[in-house]
């Protein structure tokens, strides 16, 4: 099943009136779960009461940035996108057959691990 909005900007609140922002790294349906990374709580923002005027604890924000989040569907109150990545039209590369792949960040260096030397080194591809 395709998720067209893994890598967008998500508002999320809790049950417990918390608000959250992140990145959507994964939605796992049997699980029930929403995982965010690169998370920021912005605390209850005056929302102490909900709907049912049951009075909640004030939490404030926090300047912390979590890695990951991995939060109970269950208590999750709403949730909204407040970037679409996947929206964005990525820039088209040209009709190149020399081409077999591209991504948005580069793999790392093969045999970037020092060594000694440090001189140019030559590329033979297919001999």
């Amino acid at each position: 099943m395709a998720m067209p909005y893994i890598g967008s900007s998500i508002s999320l609140l809790s049950s417990s009136m918390i608000r959250y922002e992140g990145v959507l790294h994964n939605i796992d349906m049997q699980k029930a779960t929403v995982e965010l990374t690169n998370v920021r709580s912005f605390g209850t923002e005056g929302r102490e009461k909900d709907d049912t005027n049951t009075a909640k604890q004030f939490i404030p924000a926090s300047d912390h940035v979590y890695p990951h989040i991995t939060f109970r569907g269950a208590d999750i109150k709403d949730i909204s996108v407040t970037e679409n990545k996947a929206a964005a039209t990525p820039a088209e590369l040209p009709p190149d057959p020399a081409i077999i792949a591209s991504a948005d960040v580069a793999p790392p260096a093969i045999g970037s691990g020092g060594g000694g030397g440090g001189g140019e080194h030559k590329l033979v591809v297919g001999g």
